[in-house]
């Protein structure tokens, strides 16, 4: 549960590794904390291993280290490999922290690119971030799960696609010959979680988004699309095309969340309001809330004249109130870009891109749990 894992955390390393490590260490602990936390919660030397054997040449060590150190930079805010190494040249306690012993060499950025690669393609993070969900939500309810998603921008070329060759609305057919949008197909047809990711696009292109105030941002790149639990936790999280339309992600969002942890009200805007959606919430046992959509005619009318109603008499239904928290995913949104490194990317491909959005995320994740002991 939440609680013991916390109490757990609080006891071990506050009480016990922070004195053994200023027993032992040279300079005392400044910023070095948040890392010790980061690690000690994450234990990516579990999943990752210190040697992949391959069939030729040297075998590669300082896997688990280097992913230490990838994990380090996203607490520190290191905007770049070379700015990691250089600080793990400057700093003996980050050393230590990550695993190098006092003589051992730090690798060079090439082997840095290549365990990245790596982590990218392996899938251990996600994996790393499952894991920590359900221990954490271990017998343990999400009452609301925000869903919500952000532009990634990269520094990348957008990939050119033909107009004539891009997908219809209704380019799946059901068992009877029926016509299904991408949305329908996920809520009837798919199989399984990744049945339903693999036809979201991943390449990088143009993607276009209004924010609150109505005012619209093109960027290239990705989209992010996260669901956030009670107390700003990422319980899950999916990449794709910045083209990508929010409510194609918000089924397979659903599925790998229920998978995760056990959640109750599912909030998301009015980008999400598809019946599709909803009726496949609704058939999990668990309760959509969508802010609807005003789209044109006397539907819009309609919504118009209630919000002015409700506003008149100041009276909120109790959906409505709930609907207020989803604006907690906007704070986890600009603490990743701010503070996570999800405003500066320097790889390429989706993978990648991925791997270091994840990064972020689990950092995220550490941190918050920390604030919640403190």
């Amino acid at each position: 549960m939440l609680a013991s894992k916390i109490s757990f955390l609080a006891s071990k390393i506050q009480s016990q590794l922070f004195p053994i490590l200023d027993e032992y260490l040279e300079t005392p602990l400044k910023c070095h904390e948040q890392v010790i936390w980061a690690l000690e919660i994450l234990q990516v030397e579990n999943i990752i291993p210190h040697y992949i054997c391959l069939d030729r040449g040297r075998p590669p060590k300082h896997h688990a280290c280097i992913a230490r150190a990838f994990v380090a930079k996203h607490v520190l805010n290191l905007p770049s490999t070379s700015h990691l190494i250089h600080r793990l040249h400057c700093d003996k306690n980050l050393r230590y922290i990550c695993g190098w012993l006092p003589m051992e060499k730090i690798p060079s950025e090439a082997t840095f690119s290549r365990v990245f690669d790596f982590l990218s393609t392996s899938g251990k993070l996600d994996a790393i971030h499952e894991k920590l969900v359900k221990e954490v939500y271990e017998n343990h309810l999400v009452l609301h799960c925000y869903r919500d998603s952000c532009p990634i921008e990269v520094r990348e070329r957008d990939k050119k696609t033909d107009q004539a060759t891009e997908q219809t609305r209704y380019p799946y057919r059901s068992s009877d010959n029926k016509q299904l949008t991408l949305c329908e197909y996920q809520s009837t047809q798919a199989r399984d979680l990744r049945d339903a990711i693999k036809h979201l696009k991943t390449e990088c292109n143009i993607g276009k988004k209004t924010n609150s105030y109505g005012l619209s941002k093109c960027w290239s790149g990705y989209k992010l699309h996260l669901d956030v639990a009670d107390g700003m936790f990422p319980i899950s999280c999916i990449l794709t095309s910045a083209s990508t339309h929010d409510s194609q992600a918000g089924i397979p969002l659903s599925m790998k969340s229920s998978l995760r942890a056990k959640v109750l009200y599912e909030l998301m805007d009015s980008a999400y309001d598809v019946n599709a959606i909803k009726e496949y919430i609704s058939g999990e046992g668990r309760v959509p809330l969508v802010k609807p959509h005003k789209r044109k005619g006397k539907r819009k009318e309609d919504i118009e004249a209630n919000e002015t109603a409700h506003r008149n008499l100041n009276w909120h239904t109790p959906e409505e109130q709930r609907l207020k928290h989803r604006f907690s995913s906007e704070r986890i949104f600009a603490r990743l870009h701010d503070s996570f490194l999800c405003r500066a990317i320097w790889v390429r491909g989706h993978a990648k891109v991925f791997c270091h959005v994840l990064l972020g995320v689990l950092a995220l994740f550490c941190s918050e749990l920390k604030r919640l002991k403190t």
